[in-house]
Parts: structure tokens; C-alpha cells; sequence
């Protein structure tokens, strides 16, 4: 005997040549003199049909031999060859069943509402539930519950960061970079803070993969107890960074009615050309006669419709939808689905009934067709209850600002945000478009191309 190899704690399933000890043995620099790897059992030299072939070529080029004791294999004999390849596929094909296994087994826990590797993003831990892990939060939640509110009112992202490093609010090491070679404290980082923000486990949903689990129903699975954020409240969220992502930029850059006031001539929107005093509002069709417009010009003639509409100012509310009318109308939308999915099935069972007979399955045709039939049928009455309940009314919210702390004059038009000009807009109920100029020179008034349309009822947010 030439010498032993032990490679404790380590899987069959690593190549033979990648092994601490092992792998010692299979090289050329430098050429260890042995002529035979005797091993108890295969699977304690590889699992992988590829490694063995790989090991057992390495030797032939070699002249040496494998024999395996428990096996009875040895590669010194046509048979021992043939015998080691189809050993060696069915300890990989072993290996890869383990591994599905383990995938279905993660994906039951998943179902159930478990954590199934690593923990819960930031602003959650896990702990343990039952049979599993479920996610609680964490010291963070508060620090997130804090910058969802202070976004769905407006303020971008990267202020709250600049905030909170102001005021020394510790940063979770485990989601930042953290600068550790510099004595200064880590900043936060709002493309970090935003991407927390985006996600579904906020309102409690398990993620896999980027998409939320779903139970047989189609309803998303709870991961949590206590989500940080309601479903509305997180609605809220995506749609103020939604409208911030889309924005980017533009308060300074741009005018912040782009894209909100119309071009008479061709109905596109209007966006912004130019900068300062001389900012104009372009018709974004390419070749349409309508030209540009100076944005002072439209601003100065909204902010008098609105002074006109509201002499006095007047406190700002939204409409919110209960989460349960929310929720209902989620699943609807997952009901139709699989109206959808389930008609299409059957209308192909329809079809292929005669290949089905003709393979002796008819039987499990009917099963199959019968329980197709079945869901359907639960599916359509679902959908009729829900659609028959009544209608939730909007509970209307207080914004706690009122109209012109939000609206800004023309002199003050940076510090209005594009979303803001939008909301009061659609507050206010103005339509706003320009038409093109129809002759130029002095005493030609550009107001005479704004035109302002008010509708009879006051306001689209209707009580």
C-alpha cells in the first residue's frame, strides 16, 4: 500500500480531482507511483456519470485501475468498465432525485406560509413557527413604515436617506454597503432603501423568484403575521414610487406640467423644451403644427382658473378603496384567469377525446373532463357572488395640506412636483390644452391659444 486519502465531510457529489485529500492523488505535479484506487464503495469516489468517466480516462492515459470492494469493480476488465459507467449513472440519477425532492419539499413549505432559505429581507427576522420558520418583524420595521409614509407623500427617496444619516439612524449591515475602511458612519443608500420599498413582503406575501406564492385559490400566500404595511397602504407606496421613477429628475430639468397639458391640433401631450424664463411646452407629435408654447404663459392661466374656481383655499382629500373591495376585485381578476384556462382545457380534452380512447385512457378521460367540469362550475359561481356583492363606497382621506400649500405660483414653479401638478389638476377638474399659432408679430396675446375647459361637475373626485 502506497498511502491512504480521507476526505471526511465531504459530498460524493464533488469531483474526485477537487478534493482536499483525494485530489492530492490525481495529478502530475507532482506524479505519485501507485498502479491501483482501491475504494470500499463507488459512491464514496463520485456520484457523477461525468466524473467517473472523466477519473476512469485519467488513469486509462495512465495505466492504472479502479477496483471498489463492496462493488466488486475493476476497471482492469472490459466488464468492470462497462459495470462502473452504469454505477455511476445511477448514483447521479440517486443524486438528482434527492434534489428534487428536496425542491418539492421547499416548495410544500413554501405553500404553507415557511421561510425556506435565508431570512426575510430587511425589516423582518425569522423565528421559529410549528414545523418551520415564519417571518416577524424586526427592529428596522419601524425605519421602513417610517419612509413608506414619508414617500406616499412626496418625499423622494434619496432626502429621507440624507435624513437619517443626518441624524445618525444606524444603518442594517446586512442590506448596506457599509464603507468599513472609513471613519465616517455608512450612508444609506436610496437606490437600497427604494428597492426595499418595492418589495412584497412588506404587506406579508411570500416571494420566490421574484413572484409572489400563490395558494390553489390563487390568493397570495402570508409569510408573516404582522405585515409591516396593509395592502392599500403598500398600493400607495408603489404608485407615489412609481411616479417618482417615472419623473426622475424632471422638477428641476423639466416642467412639472409635462405631459399634463394638451396639443389642440393633434391631441398628443405636451413636453418640455428649453430651460428657465424660456421653458416651453412642445407638442411631442414629430411634424404636428402645434408647435411650442411658453410654459409662463399656460402656468400664469391655470393659476388663474384655479384662484377663479377656488377663491378661498380649501383643504385636499383623495379617495381610498377598502382593502376588502380591493382584494375582491384582485380576485376577480385571478378567477377569470382561470375561467380562461380552464374552457381552453376542455375544449381541447373535446378534441382529443378520440386519441385518448384509441389508447384505451377513455376512463381517465371522463375523470379528468368530469373534474375540469367541476372546477369550472366553482370557479363561474365564485365569480357571480362576487361580482353580485355590493359596491363599496371610496372612504374619502384628508391629505393634510390644503390646495395652496400645494399649488405654487409661476415664480415658485420648482418647487412643485410633477405628481403634485397632476393630482391638483385632476382635483380642480381643469383640462388644460394649446392650440398653434395662427399668425405671429406684436400684439398677437399667446393666452389666446390656451384653452382651459372646467366640466359642470365640481371636480373628478366625486363624493
Amino acid at each position: 500500500m502506497v498511502g491512504v486519502s480521507k476526505d471526511e465531510n465531504v459530498s460524493g457529489a464533488l469531483s474526485p480531482f477537487k478534493r482536499p485529500s483525494f485530489g492530492r492523488w490525481l495529478t502530475d505535479n507532482p506524479s505519485k507511483p501507485y498502479d491501483v484506487v482501491v475504494a470500499f464503495h463507488l459512491s464514496r469516489v463520485t456520484r457523477s456519470a461525468r466524473d467517473a468517466l472523466e477519473l476512469l480516462e485519467w488513469l486509462k492515459e495512465r495505466k492504472r485501475e479502479l477496483v471498489t470492494v463492496d462493488d466488486g469493480i475493476n476497471t482492469g476488465t472490459t466488464f468492470g468498465k462497462a459495470y462502473l459507467t452504469v454505477i455511476a449513472a445511477l448514483a447521479e440519477a440517486e443524486r438528482e432525485a434527492t434534489q428534487v425532492r428536496l425542491l418539492e419539499m421547499k416548495e410544500t413549505k413554501r405553500a404553507q406560509g415557511f421561510v425556506t432559505g435565508g431570512g426575510g429581507g430587511w425589516g423582518y427576522v425569522t423565528a421559529k413557527v410549528g414545523s418551520g420558520k415564519r417571518l416577524v418583524q424586526s427592529e428596522q420595521a419601524p425605519l421602513l413604515k417610517e419612509a413608506a409614509e414619508r414617500v406616499t407623500t412626496g418625499e423622494p427617496v434619496a432626502r429621507i436617506c440624507a435624513d437619517w444619516f443626518e441624524k445618525g439612524v444606524a444603518v442594517p449591515s446586512a442590506d448596506f454597503k457599509i464603507e468599513r475602511d472609513s471613519e465616517e458612519p455608512a450612508k444609506w443608500h436610496p437606490s437600497t432603501l427604494a428597492r426595499a420599498l418595492r418589495s412584497w413582503t412588506l404587506c406579508g406575501y411570500s416571494v420566490y423568484n421574484g413572484e409572489i406564492v400563490r395558494d390553489d385559490k390563487g390568493n397570495p400566500v402570508m409569510i408573516t403575521d404582522e405585515p409591516i404595511l396593509t395592502r392599500t397602504e403598500f398600493d400607495r407606496l408603489q404608485d407615489a414610487l412609481e411616479g417618482r421613477s417615472t419623473d426622475k429628475g424632471k422638477p428641476r430639468q423639466g416642467s412639472p406640467l409635462s405631459r399634463l397639458v394638451r396639443c389642440s391640433e393633434c391631441g398628443n401631450t405636451r413636453v418640455t423644451n428649453g430651460s428657465g424664463v424660456r421653458r416651453r411646452l412642445q407638442c411631442s407629435t414629430p411634424d404636428c403644427s402645434g408647435g411650442g408654447i411658453l410654459e409662463r404663459v399656460v402656468w400664469e392661466m391655470i393659476d388663474a382658473a384655479i384662484r377663479e374656481k377656488y377663491p378661498d383655499d380649501v383643504d385636499l382629500y383623495d379617495y381610498e378603496w377598502s382593502s376588502n373591495q380591493r382584494e375582491n376585485e384582485e380576485r376577480l381578476d385571478v378567477l377569470r384567469s382561470r375561467e380562461t384556462e380552464l374552457v381552453e382545457t376542455l375544449r381541447k380534452n373535446l378534441l382529443d377525446r378520440a386519441t385518448w380512447e384509441a389508447d384505451g385512457l377513455l376512463d381517465i378521460y371522463e375523470s379528468v373532463r368530469k373534474e375540469h367540469v367541476e372546477d369550472l362550475k366553482n370557479v363561474r359561481s365564485e365569480i357571480e357572488e362576487l361580482t353580485s356583492a355590493p359596491v363599496n363606497k371610496p372612504i374619502r382621506v384628508s391629505l393634510g395640506q390644503t390646495l395652496y400649500e400645494m399649488w405654487k405660483p409661476y415664480d415658485r414653479r420648482d418647487e412643485l412636483d410633477a405628481n403634485d401638478a397632476r393630482f391638483i389638476l385632476a382635483f380642480t377638474g381643469l383640462s388644460v390644452s394649446a392650440s398653434k399659432i395662427e399668425r405671429k408679430g406684436h400684439g398677437v396675446d399667446p393666452r389666446n391659444r390656451v384653452k382651459i375647459e372646467t366640466p359642470t361637475w365640481d371636480g373628478v373626485l366625486l363624493d
